[in-house]
């Protein structure tokens, strides 16, 4: 019964309610973890989360987005057997990463011994393993046509992840490590849960398994790489600053940033929407539609993300220390900082979807790759000498850097295709 009545809600609805929850949630979480174990034990936890995020983003790619555009296409018949076929592979990257993550989190204990970090690896990588998990499974329900179990499943999630945080915190025994755990067992909790409501699956096989993973990764090994090229770009400065500075660092760039947290709920609900509309702008009335829609989207969503980020800048000293309390007020002028970023970040999202639009990503990756590489190459001195406003400066130079040479792939390619190029199905080769 509750699966009937999910199913017959609005997808777009649950999806917006979902990011929603999730982004709401996430701030509740960060609010509470910053307060409570204090900058450099939350500049730990960061640091964690980071290695967490990194191995995520390659599972966006290497798994989840092949599994958004094949799994769709594919019959009622060929899909139990597919699906099995991709948890398995799911499982399994899941399994690697956490493993990686565990090593990453030894070998950081030994590069850093005065940050007493080792106790923290297999929780961490227990935290790892469940997140990824029940990513998956919530992008299953979303791909399955079951968004209303995806926020169910979330729900699950976070909501029982606060609620525990706020328990263990009432008792005064949240420490670093037990954040972790948490995080991994509301995390595993979520996924069990889901487990139940998976669908039938169909085991097809060696070969048939060989054969899917053979097509995922056909489909996304250039993906893996933007994904590294796209984490460097965002993060390179901060864990620049943590080598430099010590786990304060991050601690304190990571609570100054959940502030500007807040547009998340447009900015991700926008990222599963604006490149379908251009498309279908331009598709109707080529660059001239797709210039009017891009512009008004711009105008409203890029004037919401300035507004809130001016309201954060006149007083952010009073933002910090009303959220986190007064040992966060001193560091307003990162959260000046990170509202400046969040706009030149939100630029990026009309001028992606215009090249998606035109089938024409190239630009993006070569985008990447720059602004990786001055990230990679200028991180460490930049942050040295100018100190955190240094490494804020350095990744909003990054960001303009990205936009920049995706600007001129637009410019050239626009120039050369006003109308979309009309493709006849029925000539088209398997």
């Amino acid at each position: 019964m509750i699966d009937s009545f999910f199913r017959r809600s609005s997808g777009e609805v649950w999806a917006l309610a979902d990011q929603a929850l999730i982004s709401g949630m996430n701030f509740g979480t960060t609010v509470l973890l910053a307060r409570t174990l204090g900058a450099e034990q939350f500049g730990v936890f960061s640091l964690g989360w980071l290695a967490v995020l990194f191995v995520s983003s390659l599972q966006m790619s290497l798994v989840i987005s092949p599994m958004i555009s094949i799994g769709p296409k594919l019959s009622e018949t060929e899909a139990p057997r597919y699906y099995a076929a991709v948890g398995i592979q799911q499982v399994s990257f899941a399994a690697l990463c956490a493993v990686g993550v565990l090593v990453f989190t030894l070998a950081t204990a030994w590069i850093f011994p005065s940050w007493r970090i080792e106790t923290l690896a297999i929780p961490l990588a227990l935290a790892a393993f469940a997140y990824l998990l029940q990513d998956y499974v919530r992008r299953y329900f979303f791909v399955r046509g079951r968004p209303g179990l995806a926020f169910l499943n979330d729900a699950i999630s976070y909501g029982t992840q606060l609620l525990l945080l706020l328990l263990v915190i009432f008792w005064h025994q949240l420490d670093t490590g037990r954040a972790f755990l948490i995080n991994g067992a509301t995390s595993a909790a979520a996924v069990l849960a889901g487990a139940v409501a998976l669908g039938p699956l169909q085991w097809g096989g060696t070969e048939h398994f060989k054969q899917i993973g053979s097509r995922h990764w056909h489909f996304s090994k250039w993906l893996g790489a933007s994904a590294v090229m796209q984490y460097a770009t965002g993060n390179l400065f901060v864990l620049a600053a943590s080598s430099i500075w010590g786990p304060v660092a991050a601690g304190v760039l990571r609570a100054v940033k959940n502030i500007m947290g807040l547009t998340h709920i447009w900015f991700f609900g926008l990222e599963n929407v604006m490149p379908a509309r251009a498309a279908r702008a331009f598709c109707h009335g080529g660059t001239k539609e797709i210039r009017s829609y891009l512009s008004k989207a711009t105008l409203l969503w890029g004037g919401m993300t300035a507004l809130f980020a001016l309201m954060v800048s006149v007083a952010p000293g009073f933002w910090l220390k009303l959220v986190y309390g007064g040992s966060f007020a001193e560091y307003g002028y990162l959260l000046r900082w990170y509202a400046a970023a969040y706009v030149v970040i939100f630029l990026g999202l009309p001028l992606r979807s215009w090249l998606r639009a035109l089938e024409h990503t190239q630009p993006i990756f070569w985008g990447y790759v720059a602004s990786s590489a001055f990230s990679l190459a200028l991180s460490v001195p930049i942050t040295r000498y100018f100190g955190l406003r240094g490494a804020m400066a350095g990744l909003i130079v990054a960001q303009l850097l990205l936009h920049g040479i995706v600007v001129i792939g637009l410019v050239r390619h626009s120039s050369k295709i006003q109308q979309p190029v009309s493709i006849e199905l029925g000539a088209l080769k398997a």
